[in-house]
């Protein structure tokens, strides 16, 4: 019998403590991964990138991957200036049917200069058919 409570006494000890192990706070994670890195996150296309070269940042979208949308490059950017490194899919923590999250893009800047990174929500099997949204973020490389 003292054996069933001490198991019983540890998984409830573990249940309360895997919210802390999972995120501490100022870890930037989102559902099951990371979104973390240094340099600036940016969320609004309407505000100018401003960045040294050598400096990564990030652009953070919210998208919803159950509709069969996500955010795609229209075009590549001047990648003397500023170069895609990585981008991914990130879930929301709330777990319900439908739920969306946020796409999340790495970008490093390379050397002084000015670009632009062209995106577009789309559904990729769906040719021909214009963006539900569009996004250009201007980027300045001191």
């Amino acid at each position: 019998m003292k054996r069933g409570w001490l198991l019983f006494l540890v998984l409830a000890v573990a249940v309360m403590l895997a919210p802390a192990v999972q995120a501490a706070p100022g870890d930037d994670r989102m559902g099951t991964g990371r979104i973390g890195g240094k340099g600036p996150v940016i969320t609004d296309p309407n505000q100018p990138i401003e960045v040294a070269a050598g400096e990564t940042f990030r652009i953070v979208l919210d998208s919803n991957r159950t509709t069969g949308y996500g955010w795609q490059l229209a075009e590549m950017p001047d990648e003397a200036v500023v170069k895609k490194v990585n981008n991914r899919y990130r879930a929301l923590k709330v777990r319900r049917p439908g739920a969306g999250g946020q796409e999340v893009w790495w970008f490093q800047a390379v050397k002084p200069g000015t670009a632009e990174i062209r995106m577009v929500y789309v559904r990729s099997w769906e040719k021909g058919v214009e963006p539900a949204r569009k996004a250009v973020f201007k980027v300045n490389v001191k």
